[in-house]
């Protein structure tokens, strides 16, 4: 058996600005849903029994940065995640400091639920590829206990890094300023 993969080195920001973002599926901001048809028509049943919800998640360790070999990955498991659930990603977007997706749901799924779910899956899938960071973290998680979670269209990148401070705030591994 092969020996478990190493903390890659990209994942740590060498001093200086962050990268750029990664952005995968869409790279405008999705689309508002199309309004109601009027009676006569038919719409799909997709478009009937889906729900929209937006999803940040924060790394749990402030030093680590959410890129290069890092970003790829996760894009690559969240995609994996959304659709073994039958979640649809309508956007993946990987800033440095933050994990943010845009997914449709089945009408009769918890949006909670769903979060959650999406959230324990990375955790596992980056726990199982680099064991050493899933050590790092005390509770066994990547990802912090609070995530963001908006009914529709995703946050603005002001109320994301306004989240990411409010979660470095309450985060165990730093304290408050």
């Amino acid at each position: 058996a092969a020996p478990p993969a190493a903390l890659p080195d990209d994942w740590r920001p060498e001093g200086g600005p962050l990268p750029a973002v990664h952005t995968l599926l869409n790279a405008e901001p999705a689309a508002a849903p199309p309004a109601p048809r009027p009676q006569g028509r038919q719409t799909s049943p997709l478009q009937r029994e889906r729900q929209r919800i937006s999803l940040v998640y924060v790394p749990r360790d402030p030093a680590l940065a959410l890129q290069g070999s890092l970003a790829t990955t996760l894009m690559t498991w969240t995609k994996e995640i959304c659709r073994a659930h039958d979640f649809l990603p309508i956007d993946i977007h990987i800033r440095p400091d933050a994990l943010c997706l845009s997914i449709d749901l089945p009408v009769h799924a918890s949006p909670p639920s769903a979060a959650h779910r999406v959230r324990q899956e990375l955790s596992r899938h980056i726990a199982e590829t680099y064991p050493s960071q899933a050590a790092a973290a005390t509770s066994g998680r990547f990802w912090t206990s609070r995530y963001l979670l908006m009914s529709g269209e995703p946050p603005t990148s002001q109320r994301i890094s306004e989240f990411v401070r409010e979660t470095r705030g309450t985060s165990p591994l730093r304290p408050p300023a």
